[in-house]
This record gives C-alpha cells, sequence and structure tokens, in this order.
C-alpha cells in the first residue's frame, strides 16, 4: 500500500478540527494523546492510497474480445498531525473492454469520521461515462458535532481507463 500526500486542509478548517481534537481529547487513544499538543494550524493534510491498476493486466487485443469489471475503492483522507479526523469514500463498480470504460450499478460515496465529526456526499457522480476514460467524484462536507454550523465543502475525484488503470486521483478539501 502506498500512501500519497496531495495537498493541504486550508488554516481555518484546520484550526477548528485541532479545537475539537484538543476539546475532546478522551476521544484519542491514549497512546497518541502527547499528539494533540504538537498539532498546528498547518498541519492537515489531503493523503490517498495509490493503485495502479483494479483488474488484471490485459493488452488491447485481448480486451476487445472481453469485459472485465471490478470494484474500485477509493478514498480521500484527512489528516491533522497523525490523526485520521475524516474520509471520503467513494465505492463503484467498474468496467472497461479495451474501447471504452463505463460505471455500472454499484455506486456508493460516504464519509466517516472521528467520533467528534461527521459528513456526507452531496453528490456522486460519473462524468464521461461510456468513453475512453470514465472519471468518478464525490462532491462531500464535513462538519463538526460541537459546532454544527462549521460545514466544509470538499470533493474526491479518480478516472479508470479503457484498460483499467486507475489514474488521476486527486482532491480537495475545505475551505
Amino acid at each position: 500500500m502506498t500512501l500519497k500526500e496531495i495537498g493541504t486542509v486550508d488554516a481555518a478548517t484546520c484550526r477548528a478540527i485541532n479545537a475539537d481534537v484538543r476539546a475532546h481529547p478522551d476521544k484519542v487513544a491514549l497512546a497518541n494523546q502527547a499528539a494533540i499538543a504538537k498539532l498546528t494550524d498547518t498541519g492537515c493534510r489531503l493523503v490517498v492510497v495509490l493503485t495502479t491498476r483494479v483488474g488484471l493486466p490485459i493488452g488491447a487485443a485481448t480486451a476487445a474480445a472481453a469485459t472485465s469489471c471490478t470494484y474500485v475503492y477509493k478514498a480521500l483522507h484527512i489528516y491533522s498531525g497523525p490523526f485520521e479526523t475524516y474520509t471520503a469514500h467513494d465505492d463503484a463498480y467498474v468496467c472497461w473492454n479495451g474501447t471504452t470504460a463505463w460505471q455500472q450499478d454499484y455506486r456508493h460515496c460516504y464519509v466517516t469520521s472521528y467520533p467528534l465529526g461527521f459528513g456526507g456526499s452531496d453528490w456522486c457522480g460519473t462524468i464521461n461515462n461510456n468513453t475512453a476514460t470514465v472519471t468518478l467524484q464525490n462532491d462531500f462536507y464535513i462538519a463538526s458535532y460541537s459546532a454544527p454550523w462549521w460545514h466544509r465543502p470538499g470533493w474526491m475525484s479518480y478516472t479508470v481507463n479503457k484498460f483499467g488503470s486507475v489514474s488521476a486521483v486527486s482532491g480537495f478539501c475545505c475551505n
């Protein structure tokens, strides 16, 4: 598993995330509580897990004669220091045949969070379906129970090409 940092969270959002963590240290494992004092307003980052292929590698000739399908699970993790605070998920059933890629049937977008926050998906969409490269996107939001008026939007997306390779995993959160 390869993790890649793809961006940072704006200072105001990071400050709000850190305030929640500091206000409720009991929600953090005892072994990690010392790290709370080291959190900074610029220490929140966006991290993805990189995978390069969702299925078995197939060449153009093989792909032209066969359709392959698999479930793709992608997530954009939001960290503050060592703490994973929110994760936007995008799960889909994707197919390809060497000419075209498409999202078929199953699709689920959601947000998981540490005990003080919550979130959800505003839009779980497929862009350029049935083309050489299909893009899947989750437009999400994150929020906090201790400050419910604090509501921040973000997005994550990735593409699957006509040979089943996943690329262009990207995202943004949250100002």
